[in-house]
């Protein structure tokens, strides 16, 4: 006698089989997946520990309040987490703070003797970044008896055409000083830094940070000085450093033809301005005026070849708008404006930037020089 198993047609036995092969492979590949994305954000995470890691800034900042600068493989930090914990972490307020982007990164604390400076300059700074910085030094009862807020020439732009999300690090400290001075709350959904944790999941990321460290002869870590042959040097006054291979890059010649080339990349690009960012500026200042603080809004130069080579284009037009939106501010609410966007202004010339719109610090020691009884 026959099982009747045995006499089922060989579709009717092996479907499942098949779905089931296909299905673990279908797991298998997900695993797979799913491990390797595991892999490169922890290998990112270990790699770039000054941009993800709380710990590592936390260890950094400790060092800026002990009188210690920190040697970098790459500036390119996340200087406003950087800053959460340096301020959290201060003993004492500083006399000064410099509140702005990278312009301002070798403000050192050389340039205005016998005053306390805070440089707390930022990359790809936008509007956010002063009532961020404001609410930060308020928080932790660290506000400064003069606080300069620099303008960028895009810091009023619209969030929809920026080109940088950095700004949303700051996102909590941005949303309570809003709320405090009465402007709309954009919400977490708006001012969540997704792009950085997305970022975590970047293997062309992962790559280049691991050959910065194979490359490196000497890995990150505390340092008294303020030079080193390869690491750039953030300072416990919150000013960068460059390394001597920084330096021999950053020649006037190289300044003098980025100035030229970006001017005329840049020229026909306009610069809007939102109105509300405006506005939220000005309640900023009412808020600090009464309060003692002293509001200096100042503005750094570009390099003179780039700032005439946009003179008589649709972006010298914007730029000098902006400029005008900045004084309009100082007038309407009586506070200080300092330093310029044309550098003959300043007293600077072709030879004291590293490109289009960083200057020097002798640059910079001219702008604050200019600033009575600073």
């Amino acid at each position: 006698m026959v099982d009747a198993t045995d006499t089922l047609p060989i579709s009717a036995t092996t479907p499942g089989v098949r779905s089931g092969g296909f299905g673990r492979k279908v797991a298998l590949f997900v695993v797979i997946i799913v491990a390797g994305l595991v892999m490169v954000g922890a290998g990112n995470y270990a790699l770039d520990p000054f941009t993800y890691s709380r710990g590592a800034m936390t260890e950094m900042a400790a060092a800026f309040v002990s009188g210690r600068n920190y040697a970098v493989l790459d500036p390119n930090v996340d200087l406003r987490a950087i800053h959460r914990e340096h301020v959290r972490l201060m003993r004492e307020s500083p006399d000064i703070v410099v509140v702005g982007g990278s312009r301002w990164q070798e403000a050192a604390a050389a340039l205005v003797p016998d005053r306390k400076l805070f440089t707390a300059f930022v990359h790809n700074d936008y509007y956010e970044d002063l009532l961020a910085t404001t609410e930060l030094l308020r928080r932790y009862d660290r506000m400064p008896k003069t606080l300069m807020l620099s303008i960028r020439f895009v810091s009023f732009q619209p969030n929809e055409v920026r080109e940088s999300s950095q700004w949303k690090e700051y996102g909590p400290e941005y949303r309570a000083m809003a709320r405090t001075l009465g402007l709309a709350d954009p919400g977490w959904l708006a001012t969540t830094p997704f792009e950085k944790w997305t970022d975590l999941l970047s293997v062309d990321g992962a790559k280049v940070k691991l050959q910065e460290r194979i490359k490196a002869p000497t890995p990150p870590g505390p340092i008294d000085g303020l030079s080193d042959p390869s690491r750039d040097i953030y300072a416990a006054d919150g000013s960068l450093h460059f390394s001597d291979e920084h330096n021999r890059h950053d020649t006037p010649e190289f300044a003098r033809s980025n100035a030229q080339d970006t001017a005329a990349a840049e020229r026909n690009r306009r610069l809007p301005v939102a109105p509300d960012k405006v506005e939220g500026l000005k309640k900023l200042i009412a808020y600090l005026k009464p309060r003692g603080v002293r509001v200096i809004l100042a503005q750094t130069p570009f390099q003179p070849l780039y700032f005439d080579g946009i003179a008589h284009y649709p972006r010298g037009e914007d730029l000098r708008h902006v400029d005008a939106v900045v004084h309009q501010i100082g007038d309407e609410l009586g506070v200080e404006v300092a330093g310029s966007l044309d550098a003959k202004a300043v007293g600077c010339d072709e030879d004291e930037f590293r490109d289009f719109n960083h200057p020097r610090p002798t640059c910079l020691r001219k702008l604050f020089q200019s600033i009575p009884n600073l």
